[in-house]
């Protein structure tokens, strides 16, 4: 049966196939048509709308085809630079690898000719040992010959005949040569600056007199009353080139010049050690370095190299203009031909070397670069050696000392440690380029040495190394820790009675610079009578500005302390007197951003007494066999020696008058000894903190005003004195380092 249709030419043929009895009229009429004009108009009609399909078809595939092959492009593209960037790596290696060979061709001839060196060496010593050996044969001989002579002279009869001659002849020149010295022992006795000579006159006249008193009475006190001598004081300008002897002990103590000459200055004998052993040191390298401004010590500088002692060394000067013509013919006149000192960087690998770094200004002392170096040598951990310094007067001599302490982050960041000379080992985060970098100073390139090492890789040698001739370079204070989210503080203030003391020191209090819900204050009352006291106490507690803990014990600080810090919800603890007063708003902000480091114990203030002369500057460990106050009585705003007074920095202790410390921190050690109840508790809290590997520190420019004692008074009655006495034998037996007697300028005991 065949059904109604309409068949298209264009692109495949298809058509309309019309059956069944719902086809639309306008479909059947299409199907019947049999015009063949009409048929053509309908068949061109749709074939030109099909086109128009087909076309955009074709653009988009198209669209298709110019994207996949720009993305080819691109592709191959990035494998052309990519296959660049391998042929460029590749041309570098090649690069490397070929200075490499010529570097190794220049050490191989270096090898060689120091080889042949050698070997002409061990051929000339070669020879001196056979002239040596011939040398000693014929003295040999000569030895034996002499030996028949003087065999056969000493058994001649003349030879006994006048041994009784020969015996006089001995006894009279002994008896003239002891009284040839007796004399010019008391002739240099009567000279006014011969003290020595003089004391050591009196010393034989008293013992003489002594023995000659059993015989004659009275003799002992009238020759040792004219035997006294006033000895002449020793001024501090005294010249040491002029002094002729040692000055006694006793003017030491009054005269760095002569202090220094006498217990910091080696001896002849101690001299001549160090160049015997100059062999067991290894070569050092001193890395010098100048600007424009200090070309004029380049002399001074290389001729105190030359004088050194005890050590093999090499050394480059550098500055930051290396072509300067000045530079050059500066250091060719001072170094003379000596071929100790390169024209160039020094060529070889510097890692695991000893590097002695010297900014201008820095004078080294004979034996200043054998003892910097000889610590490293026998301590082969040591990443840098630094010492003690000071400084050289119009006269020449020595005068202001700088006597560091142990390594010290705040201080060394500050740049008041490790001063114009060190020693370093170069490692990993010290490329040795960077040490010929001249734009860097020696101090950039300390703490790039120290970063991140343990404090025991870092050694202070106790001793005046170099003179610094230059002015000092001042300090650069270090920023306070941030502080991202504040801690929980807990105040603890042990009080008994004086209610104006606890109202002056609560009022200050609210002057404190910090929110109110961080921070709680815990009183201890230990056992306060006073109407006063307990209505002010029960007012403060009542308005909720306070909590208080009752304990009416005997006195035990420690324990107070102790009782506050089992009941306090803090992250951090300030351990405050009643008898101090808040002038700084910020303070406690200055604490605790110190306090809640991971590595930080004791944190305390710098306090005043009420005419503004310093109580508390840190604490000095072995004054007078336990410790003391640094900085006592200074104005507030005087630095005291080396500025120390308005240096943050690690101390020994800080007072227990103001302490922050950390929860953590505080616990690791289990709190404050309560067996010293009233002295050494704070100072024996601070060494356990050092003992547990942390850092008290001291921060300047948080200043509290402290009545000394006003509570509970000085320790001038018998029963107190013996109090503190018996707390000292305990300390010392806690901590033997307080027995230490240790300079000013110790901010950790040595």
């Amino acid at each position: 049966m065949k059904y109604p249709n309409f068949e298209f030419m264009h692109e495949h043929g298809l058509g309309v196939l019309a059956f069944g009895s719902e086809v639309p009229e306008v479909v059947l009429k299409l199907c019947n048509l049999s015009s063949p004009s009409d048929i053509a108009v309908i068949r061109n009609r749709f074939a030109f709308s099909g086109r128009s399909c087909i076309l955009e078809a074709m653009h988009v595939q198209a669209q298709r085809d110019i994207s996949a092959a720009e993305l080819r492009v691109t592709r191959t593209e990035s494998e052309r630079r990519h296959l660049e960037e391998r042929f460029a790596a590749a041309e570098l290696r090649v690069t490397r690898t070929e200075a490499e060979r010529r570097h190794l061709e220049e050490r191989l001839a270096a090898a060689e000719l120091r080889v042949t060196r050698t070997e002409s060496e061990r051929r000339h010593l070669e020879e001196r040992l056979a002239a040596f050996e011939s040398h000693m044969t014929r003295m040999e001989t000569e030895r034996r010959d002499l030996a028949e002579k003087l065999g056969s002279v000493l058994s001649s009869e003349s030879w006994r005949m006048t041994a009784p001659l020969r015996f006089l002849v001995r006894l009279i020149r002994r008896l003239t040569g002891r009284n040839l010295r007796r004399g010019r022992i008391i002739l240099r006795a009567l000279k006014p600056a011969n003290i020595e000579h003089r004391r050591e006159v009196i010393q034989v006249l008293r013992r003489r007199v002594v023995l000659a008193s059993r015989f004659v009475p009275g003799l002992n006190n009238a020759v040792i009353h004219a035997s006294r001598i006033t000895l002449p004081s020793i001024s501090d300008d005294s010249n040491l080139k002029s002094l002729k002897y040692i000055p006694p002990h006793h003017a030491a103590v009054v005269s760095y010049p002569i202090w220094s000459l006498r217990f910091d200055t080696p001896s002849a004998t101690d001299l001549l050690h160090l160049e015997e052993t100059e062999i067991k040191m290894p070569e050092i390298l001193v890395i010098a370095r100048f600007s424009s401004e200090t070309f004029h010590l380049i002399q001074q500088t290389a001729n105190a190299l030359k004088a050194t002692v005890g050590v093999r060394w090499r050394s480059v000067f550098i500055t930051k203009n290396p072509d300067d013509t000045t530079f050059a013919v500066t250091c060719m006149q001072a170094f003379r031909g000596d071929v100790r000192f390169l024209t160039r960087s020094f060529p070889e690998e510097l890692n695991g070397k000893i590097i002695v770094l010297l900014e201008a200004g820095a004078i080294p002392r004979s034996h200043g670069l054998r003892l910097l170096v000889e610590a490293m040598v026998h301590n082969p951990d040591l990443a840098l050696t630094y010492s003690d310094e000071d400084r050289l007067s119009s006269k020449g001599l020595p005068e202001f000392p700088w006597f560091k302490p142990k390594y010290s982050p705040l201080l060394a960041a500050q740049g008041m440690l490790f001063g114009r000379m060190f020693a370093i080992r170069p490692c990993g985060q010290l490329a040795s380029d960077s040490l010929f970098d001249p734009i860097q100073s020696v101090l950039q390139l300390a703490l790039k040495a120290t970063h991140g090492l343990a404090s025991e890789r870092i050694r202070h040698i106790a001793h005046v190394l170099f003179h610094d001739i230059l002015p000092s370079a001042p300090f650069q204070p270090v920023s306070l820790p941030s502080l991202e989210i504040l801690p929980f503080v807990s105040i603890f203030i042990p009080t008994r009675d004086h209610w104006h003391l606890l109202r002056q020191c609560l009022d200050s209090l609210r002057r404190t610079d910090w929110p109110i819900d961080r921070i709680e204050i815990i009183v201890i009352d230990n056992g306060s009578t006073e109407t006063e006291t307990l209505e002010g106490m029960a007012i403060e507690e009542a308005s909720g500005r306070i909590r208080i803990i009752r304990d009416s014990r005997k006195f035990n600080y420690a324990a107070l302390n102790n009782v506050a810090a089992r009941a306090a919800r803090g992250d951090v603890f300030v351990l405050l007197n009643n008898d101090t007063e808040i002038i700084d708003p910020t303070w406690l902000r200055k604490l605790c951003a110190y306090a809640i480091q991971p590595d930080v114990g004791a944190v305390g203030a710098k306090l005043l007494y009420e005419d503004r002369t310093i109580q508390h500057g840190g604490v000095i460990l072995g004054i007078q066999g336990t410790a003391g106050h640094a900085h006592l009585l200074l104005r507030e705003s005087e630095g005291g020696y080396q500025q120390l007074a308005n240096i943050t920095r690690e101390v020994a202790a800080v007072t227990g008058a103001c302490i922050a410390v950390s929860r953590t921190a505080f616990e690791e050690v289990g709190g404050l000894r309560e067996e010293f109840e009233v002295a050494f508790n704070d100072v024996v809290f601070c060494l356990d903190l050092l003992a547990a590997g942390r850092r008290n520190i001291y921060v300047h420019d948080c200043v509290l005003i402290h009545h000394e004692s006003k509570t509970r008074g000085f320790d001038t009655t018998p029963q107190k004195i013996a109090v503190a006495r018996s707390e000292a034998i305990r300390a010392w037996l806690h901590h033997p380092r307080l027995l230490v007697v240790c300079e000013l300028s110790d901010v950790v005991v040595r």
